[in-house]
């Protein structure tokens, strides 16, 4: 936990200029970043909890006495839709829960200016040469959000992270009656509610940039480009040698958000699933295996329950001798349940040929969220929570070369490895199930992240710092014998 001079030393101010007017609002950050992306390539992505300094924000949304919100600076693709539009949609017709509320967000310069170089990239100049193609333009773009969420993998329960999980999913199907696919659901996108009062739920989704309206202009393109996080991308969304990549569909969502169920608890809970199976799954985008775990590994898989200090792994074939004392049942059988559920879209080709037209059931049940809430809702329902409930361990690291990593996970996205079941082939089971999908030759893009790895390099914020005084007369400062801290959501580390 920071302490107190840490937390004033490491606060500075943030300008968010309005899009209608010259006001510009100012917000002091509290400590360092939440998050900052140490990845190569990508959108540069920072974040801060945040509140207002008095007077310069009007009508603050949030009712808690600390107005805190959550700001987040990002280098965006200028020719997609800006992510505050992607929320208003979402709520236009009031409060979705399940969803982060959008406060305000902003290009810093707008219009682009091509002279001016202090907040886009340099790829205008480049393309002066080589063409827009060449080299992408980057815009740089700041959001502000009125909901305050803690990181997924801080969960002060396990029953606590599949609230919020479920409340998220929730959220999911909301955005898809409105016509809009997340395509990015992972770990951090999927927050706990710091107020869940105020938010009307335990957990929302956040991080709208890759999310798309279908049915508007250019949503075919980018529905067959690749996006979201490698280790939680949808099996089909790994593109082989000579096929095109299908459109991204609601179910792809669904099944990241079984990547996401899976990964948190292997890497923040002990269990029984081996190192090399952890590597097979999550440190590449390998198609066999991936495959293979959620048809047959993923059974021999059980989280188990305690007060332990680390996520330690256990050996697989230990997990017969455990009781059920040992095992947190809940969450065990609902990820039992999820792989099922994402393996009935990838059942060998003979299987579909044999049983398709007699149970079309049994076959392809992510087309909606019905079975994948009911999932849910069966391990929520559960008699078998421990009692006390256990936290989060510290992330477990796998030691793996990251060189090793990015040669296989390039390799694979581009080329592929293995093969995928019937769902890579156009076979009868399979035109069913696609429809009418047109063909797109758009560019196929992915991010190559490390979830779970929450930098702390500090960044580079407009204004000067803050110091104690500034904290102080914005009205989060120690009351007489507190600390700062006791004032903060559970938030920082």
């Amino acid at each position: 936990m920071l302490d107190d001079n840490t937390l004033v030393a490491q606060s500075s101010t943030i300008m968010v200029p309005s899009k209608s007017d010259d006001k510009v609002e100012q917000y002091i950050t509290v400590g360092p970043p939440l998050f900052t992306s140490t990845a190569m390539l990508g959108r540069g992505t920072c974040t801060w909890l945040a509140f207002p300094v008095p007077g310069t924000v009007e009508n603050p949304e949030r009712s808690n006495e600390d107005h805190f919100v959550i700001i987040k600076d990002s280098w965006r693709d200028p020719s997609r839709r800006l992510e505050g539009e992607i929320y208003k949609i979402i709520h236009a017709e009031g409060p979705v829960p399940g969803v982060a509320r959008l406060r305000s967000d902003v290009d810093l310069i707008d219009p682009p200016d091509p002279d001016s170089g202090m907040h886009r990239t340099i790829a205008h100049l480049l393309n002066k040469h080589y063409g827009p193609r060449k080299c992408p333009p980057r815009v740089h773009h700041r959001c502000v959000l009125d909901s305050v969420g803690i990181p997924l993998s801080r969960f002060s329960s396990t029953r606590e992270a599949m609230e919020a999980i479920y409340d998220s999913l929730l959220g999911h199907e909301r955005m898809g009656e409105k016509k809009i696919l997340h395509r990015d659901i992972s770990i951090n996108n999927i927050m706990i509610s710091a107020y869940p009062d105020m938010e009307n739920c335990k957990g929302f989704l956040i991080d709208m940039e890759y999310a798309t309206v279908i049915g508007e202009p250019g949503s075919d393109g980018d529905l067959r480009e690749i996006t979201g996080t490698v280790q939680f991308l949808s099996v089909a969304r790994i593109r082989e040698p000579g096929q095109d990549v299908p459109a991204h569909a609601t179910w792809n969502d669904l099944e990241s958000f079984f990547w996401s169920t899976a990964y948190l608890f292997i890497h923040h809970r002990p269990h029984t699933l081996s190192v090399d199976w952890i590597k097979r799954i999550f440190c590449g985008a390998d198609i066999a295996r991936r495959t293979h775990f959620i048809r047959v590994e993923v059974k021999n898989m059980k989280v188990l329950r305690g007060n332990h200090h680390s996520s330690e792994v256990y050996d697989t074939k230990k997990a017969g001798e455990l009781d059920e004392a040992s095992i947190n049942i809940p969450v065990t059988r609902c990820i039992h349940r999820l792989a099922g559920l994402v393996a009935t879209h990838y059942q060998d080709e003979w299987i579909y040929e044999r049983y398709y037209d007699n149970d079309p059931d049994s076959f392809y049940q992510l087309q909606t969220h019905q079975h994948i809430k009911l999932a849910f809702r069966e391990a929520l329902d559960s008699n078998s929570w421990p009692e006390p409930d256990d936290s989060a361990t510290a992330f477990r690291r796998i030691p793996i070369s990251k060189k090793r990593v990015a040669q296989d996970t390039a390799a694979n996205l581009r080329t592929g490895t293995g093969s995928h079941p019937a769902s890579g082939r156009k076979t009868r089971s399979k035109r069913k199930r696609e429809g009418n999908d047109g063909k797109d030759n758009s560019a196929k893009r992915a991010r190559n992240r490390e979830a779970g790895d929450a930098a702390t390099e500090s960044a580079v914020t407009e204004g000067a710092s803050t110091q104690g005084a500034v904290l102080e007369a914005s009205g989060v400062h120690a009351s007489a014998g507190g600390k700062i801290q006791d004032r903060l959501p559970a938030i920082l580390d």
